[in-house]
Protein backbone atom coordinates (compact mmCIF):
# COMPACT_ATOMS: atom_id res chain seq x y z
CA UNK A 1 0.00 0.00 0.00
CA UNK A 2 2.79 2.44 1.00
CA UNK A 3 4.63 1.42 -1.99
CA UNK A 4 1.41 2.39 -4.38
CA UNK A 5 1.21 5.97 -2.81
CA UNK A 6 4.80 6.52 -2.90
CA UNK A 7 4.48 5.36 -6.71
CA UNK A 8 1.75 8.07 -7.56
CA UNK A 9 3.69 11.12 -5.09
CA UNK A 10 6.37 10.04 -7.52
CA UNK A 11 4.57 10.65 -11.03
CA UNK A 12 2.78 13.72 -9.59
CA UNK A 13 6.12 15.44 -8.74
CA UNK A 14 7.61 14.71 -11.95
CA UNK A 15 4.44 16.06 -13.84
CA UNK A 16 4.43 19.27 -11.55
CA UNK A 17 7.98 19.88 -11.66
CA UNK A 18 7.67 19.35 -15.41
CA UNK A 19 5.12 21.69 -16.15
CA UNK A 20 6.68 24.25 -13.45
CA UNK A 21 10.15 24.47 -13.42
CA UNK A 22 10.98 25.69 -17.08
CA UNK A 23 8.04 28.70 -16.93
CA UNK A 24 9.55 29.60 -13.31
CA UNK A 25 13.03 29.99 -14.44
CA UNK A 26 12.48 31.36 -17.59
CA UNK A 27 10.70 34.30 -15.48
CA UNK A 28 13.49 34.57 -13.01
CA UNK A 29 16.01 35.51 -15.75
CA UNK A 30 13.47 37.59 -17.90
CA UNK A 31 12.79 39.60 -14.14
CA UNK A 32 16.82 40.25 -13.84
CA UNK A 33 18.04 40.32 -17.52
CA UNK A 34 14.20 41.14 -19.81
CA UNK A 35 16.27 41.45 -22.94
CA UNK A 36 17.57 37.69 -22.37
CA UNK A 37 14.02 36.01 -23.89
CA UNK A 38 15.58 33.63 -26.45
CA UNK A 39 18.46 32.40 -23.58
CA UNK A 40 15.93 32.10 -21.16
CA UNK A 41 13.42 29.73 -23.18
CA UNK A 42 16.37 27.75 -24.31
CA UNK A 43 17.56 27.29 -20.62
CA UNK A 44 14.44 26.76 -19.01
CA UNK A 45 13.69 23.74 -21.33
CA UNK A 46 17.01 22.25 -20.78
CA UNK A 47 16.59 22.77 -17.07
CA UNK A 48 13.26 21.10 -17.73
CA UNK A 49 14.45 18.28 -18.98
CA UNK A 50 17.62 17.65 -17.14
CA UNK A 51 15.59 18.12 -13.61
CA UNK A 52 12.69 15.15 -15.27
CA UNK A 53 15.31 13.09 -16.23
CA UNK A 54 17.28 13.30 -13.15
CA UNK A 55 13.58 12.97 -11.06
CA UNK A 56 12.82 9.71 -13.17
CA UNK A 57 16.04 8.31 -12.32
CA UNK A 58 16.22 9.16 -8.80
CA UNK A 59 12.94 7.77 -7.94
CA UNK A 60 13.40 4.36 -10.17
CA UNK A 61 16.39 3.74 -6.98
CA UNK A 62 15.01 1.93 -4.44
CA UNK A 63 14.20 4.46 -1.23
CA UNK A 64 16.90 3.00 0.89
CA UNK A 65 19.29 3.50 -1.36
CA UNK A 66 18.58 7.49 -2.70
CA UNK A 67 21.25 9.65 -1.54
CA UNK A 68 19.61 12.83 -3.32
CA UNK A 69 16.24 14.76 -3.12
CA UNK A 70 14.42 15.90 -5.65
CA UNK A 71 14.38 19.21 -4.65
CA UNK A 72 18.93 19.03 -4.81
CA UNK A 73 17.84 18.26 -8.74
CA UNK A 74 16.32 21.26 -8.82
CA UNK A 75 18.58 23.77 -7.35
CA UNK A 76 21.51 22.48 -9.34
CA UNK A 77 20.06 23.43 -12.76
CA UNK A 78 20.45 27.41 -11.73
CA UNK A 79 23.39 27.11 -12.35
CA UNK A 80 22.10 27.39 -16.19
CA UNK A 81 20.23 30.74 -15.32
CA UNK A 82 23.35 31.95 -13.24
CA UNK A 83 25.73 31.24 -16.42
CA UNK A 84 23.01 33.69 -18.78
CA UNK A 85 22.88 36.35 -16.48
CA UNK A 86 26.55 36.22 -15.81
CA UNK A 87 27.03 36.49 -19.96
CA UNK A 88 24.48 39.21 -20.20
CA UNK A 89 26.16 40.68 -17.39
CA UNK A 90 23.52 41.51 -14.65
CA UNK A 91 24.89 42.67 -11.17
CA UNK A 92 24.80 39.98 -8.45
CA UNK A 93 22.18 40.96 -6.22
CA UNK A 94 21.68 42.07 -2.76
CA UNK A 95 21.98 38.81 -0.30
CA UNK A 96 21.90 38.65 3.33
CA UNK A 97 25.10 36.80 4.81
CA UNK A 98 23.83 33.69 5.51
CA UNK A 99 22.60 33.15 1.42
CA UNK A 100 25.77 33.76 0.94
CA UNK A 101 27.25 31.69 3.32
CA UNK A 102 24.98 29.06 2.43
CA UNK A 103 25.21 29.50 -1.59
CA UNK A 104 28.53 31.22 -2.20
CA UNK A 105 27.36 30.62 -6.30
CA UNK A 106 24.22 31.63 -5.87
CA UNK A 107 24.89 35.63 -7.06
CA UNK A 108 21.48 36.27 -8.25
CA UNK A 109 18.85 34.49 -5.06
CA UNK A 110 18.08 31.79 -7.88
CA UNK A 111 17.90 29.05 -5.66
CA UNK A 112 14.51 27.72 -4.80
CA UNK A 113 14.26 27.56 -0.60
CA UNK A 114 11.36 25.20 -1.29
CA UNK A 115 8.97 23.44 -3.75
CA UNK A 116 6.23 26.01 -3.69
CA UNK A 117 8.96 28.74 -4.97
CA UNK A 118 8.12 26.88 -8.16
CA UNK A 119 4.28 26.84 -8.28
CA UNK A 120 1.57 25.75 -6.42
CA UNK A 121 1.52 22.14 -8.45
CA UNK A 122 5.02 21.77 -7.19
CA UNK A 123 4.41 22.90 -3.80
CA UNK A 124 1.86 20.18 -2.87
CA UNK A 125 3.51 17.63 -5.39
CA UNK A 126 7.08 18.13 -2.77
CA UNK A 127 4.71 17.70 -0.01
CA UNK A 128 2.82 14.73 -0.56
CA UNK A 129 5.93 12.93 -2.34
CA UNK A 130 8.15 13.35 1.12
CA UNK A 131 5.60 11.99 3.23
CA UNK A 132 4.86 9.18 0.84
CA UNK A 133 9.02 8.35 0.83
CA UNK A 134 8.44 8.81 4.45
CA UNK A 135 5.95 6.54 5.12
CA UNK A 136 7.04 3.92 2.44
CA UNK A 137 10.22 4.24 4.40
CA UNK A 138 8.41 3.43 7.72
CA UNK A 139 5.98 0.62 6.43
CA UNK A 140 9.30 -1.35 5.33
CA UNK A 141 10.92 -0.67 8.46
CA UNK A 142 8.91 -1.03 10.95
CA UNK A 143 9.38 -3.77 13.38
CA UNK A 144 6.97 -6.54 13.31
CA UNK A 145 4.22 -6.53 15.30
CA UNK A 146 4.33 -8.83 18.27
Amino acid sequence: MADDVYDEACRALIDAVGAELGPWMEGRILQLAPGQVDRAAAVASQATTEVVEGLRALVATDIDAQRGTPLQLVRRVTRLATAVLRDAGVAPVHRDPWQTEAEPNDDYDLIPATWADLGPESGEAGLVWGAAKAMAHLDRHRPPAE
